[in-house]
């Protein structure tokens, strides 16, 4: 069931892990550093508004912003690379439906998330090289 102190836990886990301060998600938010500080603390809760531009910001659904632990799955968002890519190919993806992204070993997840960070001709011609090695014409 989801809880404010955990809707709390995972804006403060999804702003840490993207790099974000709490005076940049502020600004995003056109509220005061204060304001949003009282949303990780639990002093005050998102209106519904505030909490479908999160979810847009980090790629995540409402629901995973309400009640799954994220926290449980820190070392594997890190290494998947998950929140890496303004994608709307990942943004509309459930957390749910994704866990075997987080179960990919260290070397998985690096080789995703460089395959992610190349330009589309790059990764063009490593999809070309990949049929190649793979045997498939």
């Amino acid at each position: 069931m989801a809880s404010i102190q955990q809707l709390a836990n995972n804006l403060k886990f999804l702003r840490t892990i993207t790099g974000r301060t709490q005076d940049d998600l502020a600004a995003y938010l056109n509220i005061s550093r204060q304001a949003y500080s009282h949303y990780e603390t639990s002093k005050r809760t998102p209106d519904p508004d505030t909490l479908l531009r999160l979810s847009s910001l980090y790629h995540v659904s409402v629901d995973v912003l309400l009640g799954i632990d994220l926290t449980a799955y820190s070392a594997k968002f890190a290494e998947s690379g998950m929140f890496m890519e303004d994608s709307s190919s990942y943004s509309t993806k459930a957390l749910g439906e994704d866990l075997c992204l987080l179960q990919l070993t260290k070397e998985e997840a690096e080789f995703i998330t460089k395959l992610r960070l190349l330009p589309p001709a790059e990764r063009e011609k490593f999809f070309r090289l990949s049929d190649i090695f793979f045997h498939n014409p």
